[in-house]
């Protein structure tokens, strides 16, 4: 028999072989799954036999060495609007949203099942009235103004903020120290579809649910039939001021550069108030001078006859007005126009159902939230 060092020898020069041989087969054919290895070792010796003649003796040793794979997780690696990396290996499954356009975007891809809380104007789709009113999802506060107490007593794994409002940056370096990971979306800040999109597959890669590419086509689809109609009837660009609120408030109107100023665009108008950027305050003077073609209201009150009668007085003498074309928006037709998400198609059809007539209809549930002319 050989001598135990012998063996020890032979044993590890197999397993060098053995060794070079399976990280071959892991950089050829990928990481193996766990495995059984069957070694055969043949030690070949001599023995004297009785008539001092050497015979070859074969003695065979079986080693078994099992091969157990490391599965590697995937972790993802998003940037937020912000700058901030995020990296996670898992969905996040308890989460708040701070903005009703982050809601929408989140139940609109079929999430709807992971918010615990909203702010406090988040209304559409219905099922969130109706998770709120059931006491499954907590209303946090006002989109200026949400309370941090709430929140962390809700215990969520992820807040979706929006990029563009002081209050959530601030909430966000609270909420990380008490580990809390918040994620900004561009959200208030979005200026095109673009924008938007990236919202919409960020949400989606971030919980792990939904099919953005349906929404995203669905939004393309509205954009794109709004503008083949336009096309086709070879329309002129009509001029478009949108104001905000009542005019006791101030003439506030959407300038260039903002996502309502975009919604026009698509619609086939010009802004008239595209000149200044964000949202202007101007005087009755500067919107006789504009004197565009339409005035649009977001009217952020269900009072429609009131909202309509104040800015007809507080603006006599407009040609708009004068011609029935100031419009005063409601309900679904506001939201859609002031929240830059998933529903800028919609927003898009129904402003061009308001400055181009005939050619574009407003989707249904919609066209009767738009007062114009008074009636």
């Amino acid at each position: 028999m050989a001598s135990p060092s012998a063996k020890a020898a032979t044993i590890a020069f197999m397993a060098i072989v053995f060794a070079v041989g399976f990280l071959l087969g892991y950089y050829v054919y990928g990481t193996p799954s766990t495995m059984t290895v069957t070694i055969v070792e043949t030690i070949v010796e001599t023995k004297p036999s009785t008539i001092v003649e050497t015979l070859p003796i074969t003695e065979t040793l079986i080693t078994t060495v099992t091969e157990t794979s490391i599965v590697e997780k995937s972790e993802y690696i998003l940037v937020d609007a912000t700058g901030v990396e995020h990296r996670f290996a898992e969905p996040y499954e308890r989460v708040v949203s701070l903005a009703p356009s982050i809601t929408e975007t989140v139940c609109l891809l079929g999430c709807c099942d992971r918010l615990v809380g909203v702010d406090d104007f988040s209304n559409y789709p219905p099922e969130v009235n109706e998770l709120v009113e059931k006491g499954v999802v907590e209303r946090i506060g006002g989109y200026w103004s949400p309370s941090i107490e709430k929140i962390v007593a809700l215990n969520p794994d992820l807040v979706l903020a929006s990029s563009g409002v002081p209050a959530h940056r601030q909430l966000a370096e609270q909420l990380r120290e008490v580990g809390i990971d918040v994620f900004f979306l561009v959200s208030d800040r979005a200026r095109t579809v673009e924008d938007i999109e990236r919202d919409i597959r960020s949400i989606a890669l971030l919980l792990g649910c939904g099919d953005p590419d349906r929404l995203i086509n669905d939004i393309r689809e509205r954009i794109n039939s709004v503008q083949d109609a336009l096309s086709e009837a070879n329309v002129t660009r009509v001029s478009v001021l949108v104001l905000l609120g009542l005019p006791e408030w101030g003439i506030y109107a959407a300038g260039g550069g903002t996502f309502i100023d975009y919604v026009i665009s698509l619609a086939g108008g010009s802004n008239a108030a595209g000149k200044y950027s964000g949202w202007p305050m101007l005087s009755k003077e500067d919107v006789l001078l504009m004197n565009p073609d339409y005035v649009i209201v977001s009217a952020m009150t269900p009072n429609v006859t009131g909202v309509y009668e104040a800015w007809t007085k507080a603006l006599e003498g407009l040609r708009a007005i004068e011609e029935g074309k100031l419009c005063v928006l409601t309900g679904p037709a506001n939201d859609v126009l002031v929240r830059p998400g998933p529903r800028i198609g919609i927003a898009v059809q129904v402003v061009a159902s308001i400055i181009h007539p005939g050619l574009v209809e407003a989707p249904e549930g919609y066209a009767e939230h738009v007062y114009c002319g008074g009636g």
